[in-house]
């Protein structure tokens, strides 16, 4: 049982980027509800009868309550569309910082496997988040090209 709950639960590995990304829905999450909550009760503390209470009709309060609607659901539509917007660009931002540093990777392998080694150090970029390929990476070309510089050249 304990294998399964493993394989299930293999996707929470607490790793920097991953906490930083659950942080980060968090913080935008709770900040959005804030602010749905915040505009409603505004809306509703805006809200009040234009007569007094033994002069409405049913028929005039169900025309206010409707109209008391339809305006806190066109703004939290707007909210959230916003909201969705926002979220959409900041998991592209992370994605970025993350894939970036992979990409740079996977064309430095192909570099190796088409038999060159790139010159200089391998460097990411400030603010991406797997930046500890770096070193290993430099670390396995170095010994790339020392293990090159045993070798006789093909004079073919």
């Amino acid at each position: 049982m304990s294998a399964k709950k493993r394989r299930l639960f293999s996707f929470l590995t607490n790793k920097p980027p991953q906490r930083y990304f659950a942080v980060m829905q968090f913080c935008f999450l709770l900040s959005t509800l804030v602010f749905v909550l915040y505009v409603l009760f505004r809306l509703l503390s805006d809200f009040s009868f234009p007569l007094s209470v033994s002069e409405l009709t049913p028929t005039a309060v169900q025309l206010i309550l409707t109209e008391l609607f339809r305006s806190i659901s066109l703004k939290v539509m707007i909210i959230f569309a916003i909201a969705f917007a926002i979220n959409v660009l900041m998991g592209l931002i992370f994605y970025n910082r993350v894939g970036g540093p992979l990409v740079r990777v996977r064309n430095v392998l192909n570099m190796i496997a088409k038999g060159e080694l790139p010159q200089g150090p391998i460097r990411f970029r400030k603010g991406d988040l797997t930046t500890e390929f770096a070193p290993v990476l430099n670390e396995m070309i170095g010994s790339l090209r020392h293990g090159y510089a045993g070798f006789p050249k093909d004079k073919s």
